[in-house]
This record gives structure tokens, C-alpha cells and sequence, in this order.
């Protein structure tokens, strides 16, 4: 009777794990791109042009990419501009904290001035052409429309953090790109507050918080027995940790769970996910990435 009980337990367990979930949900809808996954172009894709600049979105969506990853800030005078770092030291011939300027003061400083390509040279320290600074989110909505999607990071904590959130929150309404934007932080406030304000419209990714969870609870098979309100999953790429296997790929997707890895800037590690079926890649590299695109559809 006990070895009966166990190895019922151990059937019902493994049914568990591998029962099928209904797949096709919005919140995966926004990554249909046929067989290859969407192509996500990180800052603007930072190795080609001047991260997070108007430039590299130019750039970038000439070459083809189906997305944008990004960062937004606030500034002094209220407005959310894409930034990534909170100072502006390391990207430009200035120093200081975004939240210490105002947008057209910002907008002074050169953002492609410490920038290096591929071949180490500084293309734009002394050659400011046009675009070498940060957009609002407004304009890269206006400029961009829902010609692309866009992942959209909180950067700031706090009052400020939750004063982004509204604000692109509300952007995001005023150009009816609900469809088009996932929101994401590695703040759970923001994103507990986007939860609340979004009622469901937006895809919200998963904080770092969220995805150790449903990580951990995936390899140890008690993801089963939980409800996530997460669609999202925006894993990093670590070479010792196991978080790229098709197992836990297969997890996610269980739980209608799209899954994006950052940052892949190699076409080994590309290929790998590619034939993984993960959703969404997300490079510094764009070029290397659409090349195989057009590989494989040949």
C-alpha cells in the first residue's frame, strides 16, 4: 500500500509539471514573431551607437529590430526622459544627477561623448551631430508609434519611482500603446503601483524578486500549485546559473509567461536561445542577431 501510495504521488507529480496550460493568452501575443524571436534593441543598441540617445533609436529601427528595451528618469522640471544610469557621468562630457536638471538642460550635454565603437575610437567626442541626446518618452512615442514594442524600465526608487510610473503610465494611454509596452523595474513598488493603475491593459514584466520565485518554484515543481500575475520575464544571462535551460523555458510558457534574456551580445549565445523558442532576445548587437534572422529565413 505505501510503495503504491508513492508512486501515485510521483505520477500525479509529473503530470503535474508537464500538463498543458492554454498557450495563447494576450500577454504573449505581443511576441509573435513567427519562428524567431523579436529582436530587442538594447539602449538603442549600445556597442553600435551612443546608448539610449535619439541616434541610436534611429539607427536601430532603420536596420529592422521589432523592439526597444529602455530606461526612463525623471527630471527636475517633471518630465521622463530615457536614461539609464541616475548621473550622467559616464555617458557624456558632463557630471551631475538627472533628477538635478531639467530636460533642456540635459539636452546641452553630449551623450555620445564617451561613446566607443567596436574598433575603440570615440566617433562623436568632438563630432556632436545630430540626435546625441536623450528623448522624452513622449517624442519616442510620437517619432515611433506602434511600429515597434517597447520594454520600458522604471529606473527610479521612491517618490520619484512611483512619479515615473504614473507619468509613463499615462503616456502610454495618450498614444493608445497599451498593446505595444511592457513595463518593468527592478523596483517591486513601481511595478505593485503599474499593477494597480494598469488594471490588467499593460504587460508587466517580472522583478528580480518575482523571477528568483518563479525560478526557484519552477525547479523545485511547486510552480504548479501557484497563480502568477506576471506575463513577462526579462531574464539576465549568467554563465554559471542554469536560467536558459528548456525546461525552465518551458515553465514560463506554462504559465503564459513570455521570456526575454539580456543582455546577448554573442551570435553562440544567440543561436542557443533561437533554438530554445524564446520569445524575445535583448542585444547590444543588433547587427549580428538580424543577420541570422535573414539566415534562417532564407
Amino acid at each position: 500500500m505505501g510503495l503504491f501510495l508513492f508512486v501515485l504521488i510521483v505520477v500525479i507529480y509529473v503530470l503535474l509539471q508537464f500538463s498543458c496550460f492554454k498557450k495563447e493568452r494576450k500577454a504573449r501575443n505581443i511576441y509573435r514573431n513567427g519562428e524567431f524571436p523579436l529582436v530587442f534593441a538594447h539602449r538603442g543598441s549600445s556597442h553600435l551607437y551612443p546608448e539610449n540617445t535619439e541616434l541610436a533609436f534611429i539607427k536601430s529601427f532603420e536596420m529592422g529590430v521589432d523592439a526597444f528595451e529602455t530606461d526612463i528618469r525623471l527630471t527636475k522640471d517633471g518630465k521622463i526622459i530615457i536614461q539609464h544610469n541616475e548621473d550622467i557621468d559616464e555617458t557624456t562630457n558632463g557630471t551631475g544627477k538627472v533628477i538635478d536638471y531639467t530636460f533642456d538642460e540635459i539636452k546641452e550635454f553630449n551623450f555620445g561623448y564617451r561613446f566607443k565603437d567596436l574598433n575603440g575610437n570615440l566617433p562623436y567626442a568632438d563630432n556632436r551631430v545630430s540626435g546625441l541626446y536623450p528623448m522624452e518618452v513622449s517624442s519616442l512615442f510620437e517619432k515611433f508609434g506602434d511600429s515597434v514594442i517597447y520594454s520600458i524600465d522604471v529606473k527610479d526608487d521612491g517618490e520619484n519611482g512611483l512619479k515615473s510610473a504614473e507619468l509613463l503610465y499615462n503616456c502610454v494611454k495618450k498614444y493608445r500603446l497599451e498593446k505595444n509596452v511592457i513595463f518593468s523595474s527592478f523596483n517591486e513598488d513601481n511595478l505593485q503601483f503599474l499593477r494597480k493603475i494598469s488594471k490588467g491593459e499593460i504587460i508587466i514584466s517580472g522583478s528580480l524578486k518575482k523571477t528568483t520565485e518563479v525560478v526557484l518554484a519552477s525547479f523545485l515543481g511547486f510552480d504548479s500549485f501557484k497563480k502568477y500575475n506576471t506575463h513577462a520575464m526579462m531574464i539576465p544571462r549568467f554563465e554559471k546559473l542554469p536560467l536558459d535551460t528548456k525546461y525552465l523555458i518551458y515553465k514560463f510558457h506554462k504559465h503564459n509567461m513570455a521570456v526575454c534574456y539580456w543582455t546577448i551580445n554573442t551570435e553562440k549565445e544567440m543561436k542557443k536561445l533561437i533554438a530554445k523558442k524564446v520569445d524575445g532576445i535583448i542585444t547590444d548587437r543588433v547587427d549580428l542577431l538580424l543577420k541570422l534572422k535573414k539566415e534562417l529565413n532564407k
